[in-house]
């Protein structure tokens, strides 16, 4: 591909003084492609809830959260788990693609994403230290995140490949996102409760957010003046957008009450400060001759995304003592998050023509985010006496967090419905092996009235010059996604909850009363006259009874 036509040339050598926000834009613009990450979830950030066991009950926990999970769901359920170890880890296998309709209207070719399977891990471990009124837990898990990446080249057939090459052109979705290689995310998480009363739990907890978000994406450097082409590779610029260390503390909150056979749960996740960090960005000029012996000087800027909060609501019945249902609400507040705040850190643009040397300001990205509600709905079964096999299903609704005007290949989210099935298997007295699956539906979109434009160096234009071309909106045209979610785990459990008793105990206790009353017994005793015949005592109400120690969560 010839670097530009003729007639562009001409019109570059004829110009007198370039415009000096081409180059403010691109430190910006690269800049701002950390305010959008396609880490995706409803809401932005993750595609569904987390953990095996909620996986398979349609993420339905709040209120029956009787393992470790509770460090994520509601930290009032660390309480009657007596003494617990959890190890788990998912994998989402994400399909999604794209076929672009560009600025005039013209069928692009369709391009596929792919999400890099990784597990999505969890240790927890919960120990309520020999109390009935109170525990304690610690856990390290990831979030559901699903990392996208997109071609940089594609030929007719919308194939993959090196944009180089002949037959190879520049991949149409470039200006949304090339890749999320190198992020990462983890929540450290410690946990408390106490029962101030024998039917209510109190929770609360810090997470300690820890990880970095990178991506990389094209900047058209095209201003449809100097340049006619708008979306043509000549003018675009690569960028490398890194924001690293993230440390955030999150407040968590939550109340348990429980009953005979109902449990009531509601919990709240608060991030008090938000996402905020230095990122670095590197940039790879465009190849155009108006670049020639430019350069940025500094790579810093100052980040901060808002996090939402999280409310969860739940209630669990179960009518016998193998069977629960539980219903469950969640709330996400992302319409907090109207725009990203990125303030470079003594960033220049330095040896440009015909201008020299240019401090790169203040930037505000838009969003436009929306709340996101989820509902959930779950049942588990003990279908073998004493927990030997459990089985579980259940399915989970959420909106999506864009509509479709601000819906892009970066930000590839829908509304969506996960179905997912598990099932649990006791090994021996102490371990559990747990199994989900779920596959989540989302709602295809055919997108023509995108708002969201590709930057443009110039902006605002020269005075009194009209731009040749209109807008480049870089949303419009068809996206289709789907999932499939798979995960295993394993639980041990210690001591039983305090106030238990475990059959070992039942015989030692039975033994040392009979022992203390052959001890106490004269060495002769009158005979004693027969008791009237007694008639058998009515059985308790099963949801009454003791709890067995392996009974996971004095369920």
């Amino acid at each position: 591909m010839p670097r530009h036509d003729a007639a562009e040339r001409g019109h570059l050598e004829r110009r007198e003084r370039p415009q000096p926000a081409t180059w403010v834009a691109l430190a910006l613009l690269a800049v701002s492609a950390l305010g959008a990450p396609s880490v995706a979830r409803a809401g932005g950030f993750y595609l569904t809830d987390r953990g095996v066991r909620p996986m398979g009950r349609g993420f339905a926990f709040t209120a029956g959260a009787d393992d470790p999970q509770a460090l994520w769901y509601n930290p009032a359920g660390l309480t009657g788990q007596g003494q617990q170890l959890l190890l788990d880890a998912s994998m989402t296998f994400f399909r999604g693609s794209y076929a672009r309709v560009d600025s005039g209207g013209n069928d692009l070719p369709r391009v596929e994403a792919s999400g890099a399977p990784a597990p999505i891990p969890m240790i927890g471990y919960v120990d309520d230290l020999g109390r009935d009124d109170f525990a304690f837990g610690v856990g390290v898990l990831a979030p559901n995140a699903v990392l996208l990446r997109w071609p940089r080249g594609v030929n007719a057939e919308g194939r993959r490949c090196d944009p180089n090459q002949p037959g190879c052109e520049a991949a149409p979705q470039r200006y949304s996102l090339y890749d999320m290689n190198g992020s990462a995310l983890l929540h450290v998480v410690a946990a408390a409760a106490y029962e101030p009363l024998p039917w209510l739990s109190i929770g609360a907890g810090l997470q300690l957010m820890l990880g970095s978000f990178q991506s990389e994406v094209a900047l058209s450097a095209c201003d449809r003046f100097i340049c006619s082409q708008p979306e043509n590779p000549e003018w675009d610029a690569v960028a490398r957008v890194r924001l690293s260390p993230v440390v955030e503390p999150g407040l968590q909150f939550g109340l348990l009450a429980k009953f005979s056979k109902l449990r009531i749960g509601v919990s709240m996740l608060y991030w008090p400060t938000a996402i905020r960090g230095d990122a670095r960005i590197d940039v790879r000029l465009p190849s155009a001759p108006l670049f020639d012996g430019a350069r940025v000087e500094g790579n810093r800027a100052r980040v901060r995304i808002d996090f939402p909060l999280t409310l969860r609501g739940g209630v669990e019945f179960r009518p016998t003592r193998s069977l629960r249902i539980e219903a469950d609400v969640s709330y996400e507040g992302w319409s907090s998050q109207r725009s990203v705040s990125i303030r470079p850190k003594n960033v220049w643009i330095r040896d440009a023509i015909a201008i020299g040397d240019y401090q790169v300001g203040e930037v505000s990205i838009s969003r436009e985010m929306r709340d996101v509600l989820s509902l959930g709905l779950g049942v588990e079964a003990d279908v073998l006496r004493d927990q030997r096999l459990s089985l579980r299903g259940g399915l989970s609704y959420s909106n999506s967090g864009f509509d479709s005007a601000h819906l892009t290949a970066l930000t590839l989210d829908s509304d969506k419905l996960s179905v997912g099935f598990g099932a649990s298997v006791r090994i021996g007295d102490h371990v559990f092996l747990d199994a989900s699956y779920a596959h989540v539906f989302m709602k295809n979109q055919v997108v023509s009235n995108s708002v969201v434009e590709q930057s443009n160096p110039i902006r605002p234009a020269p005075a009194g010059a009209v731009a040749p071309t209109g807008p480049v909106f870089i949303g419009n045209g068809r996206y289709t996604m789907e999932a499939d979610m798979v995960g295993l785990g394993v639980r041990w459990t210690g001591r039983p909850p305090a106030g238990t008793a475990t059959p070992a105990d039942a015989d030692e206790s039975a033994d040392a009363d009979e022992a203390t009353t052959s001890e106490e017994e004269p060495e002769a005793q009158a005979p004693i006259p027969a008791s009237p015949a007694v008639e058998p005592s009515t059985p308790a109400d099963p949801t009454n009874e003791e709890v067995p120690w392996y009974y996971g969560g004095g369920r």
